[in-house]
């Protein structure tokens, strides 16, 4: 009898000493996790600000270039071959631009220059395509959504400026470019990564156009990024802390997404 109660005063001692230092314990643990999350948090944060500045101002030196071209330079004041001469330089600006397309102030075809070097049989009129009716109409630059290459999966994207008439300051016509978006490729693999994080950019369809492996971009991969940053799935379908911001180009938006696995070590800030 005495040896029974001694042994539930010991158990219950046990319990009474033993059940705060595991809830503390549990305490203590949640909220090193839960700092760490924010730790990667911020991390996959600062990494998508950097990507998305980089992504912006490449997209930004290339409007500027053509709107130089096709305004500072007087295109339309141009004969046919000066026209020629400056837009096959441009063409080969940084290996960028895969097609240039002159267009006077009606939509017509004046002009089409391709790096593979093979003009079109006919030019023809694109009056009332959007590369041409959207500059026309806003004066601003348009970007088309991204489309990728049936033959090599690269993703391409038409931009296109209105072109002024130097003597009238009037719309002369409309400078229409395909840009080659793998160029974003190599920046993407310069930015420094900690083990387990991985960076990469999707279209406003979800589609992966830039990632630090071509690969996930050439098997045409998709990823929806979540409604809110935190722990979400990844790239993958594991739960990863993840990040996401937005690159606005006229009428588009893509998405650059960071992650960190959760079974890795997190970094040091």
């Amino acid at each position: 009898m005495h040896n029974s109660i001694r042994k539930r005063l010991t158990l219950a001692f046990i319990g009474v000493a033993v059940c705060p230092l595991l809830l503390v314990g549990a305490i203590l643990a949640w909220q090193s996790f839960t700092a760490q999350e924010r730790q990667a948090l911020y991390l996959q944060r600062h990494v998508v600000q950097h990507v998305t500045a980089q992504v912006t101002a490449f997209f930004q030196e290339l409007e500027n270039e053509l709107g130089i071209v096709s305004q500072a330079e007087g295109l339309h004041g141009l004969n046919r071959d000066q026209q020629r001469v400056l837009l096959s330089q441009l063409l080969a600006y940084q290996g960028v631009f895969d097609e240039l397309v002159l267009l006077d102030d009606r939509g017509q075809e004046q002009l089409f220059l391709s790096r593979l070097g093979l003009p079109p049989s006919a030019l023809k009129n694109r009056s009332r395509a959007e590369e041409f009716a959207i500059p026309k109409t806003t004066g601003r630059a348009y970007y088309s959504p991204m489309r990728f290459d049936q033959v090599t999966r690269e993703p391409l994207m038409t931009i296109s400026v209105p072109a002024l008439d130097a003597r009238t300051g009037l719309l002369g016509g409309v400078l229409v470019s395909v840009v080659r978006v793998k160029k974003i490729w190599d920046m993407m693999a310069e930015v420094q990564v900690e083990p387990g994080q991985s960076v990469f950019i999707t279209d406003s369809g979800g589609a992966s156009v830039a990632h630090r492996n071509p690969s996930v971009v050439l098997r045409g991969t998709r990823f929806d990024a979540p409604g809110q940053d935190g722990i979400n799935p990844g790239l993958t379908g594991a739960r990863v802390v993840l990040a996401a911001g937005t690159v606005s180009l006229g009428g588009q938006a893509f998405h650059v997404v960071a992650e960190q696995v959760l079974s890795r070590p997190l970094p040091k800030p």
